[in-house]
């Protein structure tokens, strides 16, 4: 089994789903690294929710587009 993977050209530079999933990330961590000196009220584990759920449906929209990519791309 050989683990290494050919990489192309079009994959060094992230895609707009990916940039999205990055934003999610960020915006999650933000709202983490906020309630670290404080506990969280109800509008804070609201805004986590919020900001969870629009990581999953990026994250889900980035698998669902290499997903539907020809199968004879991936090498």
């Amino acid at each position: 089994m050989n683990p290494l993977v050919a990489v192309s050209d079009h994959d060094a530079v992230p895609t707009a789903a990916e940039l999205a999933v990055i934003a999610a990330e960020i915006e999650l961590l933000d709202i983490d690294i906020a309630l670290l000196d404080r506990p969280a009220t109800r509008w804070d584990e609201r805004r986590r929710r919020r900001a969870h759920r629009r990581l999953l449906a990026a994250r889900a929209a980035v698998a669902n587009h290499h997903d539907a990519r020809d199968p004879k791309e991936v090498v």
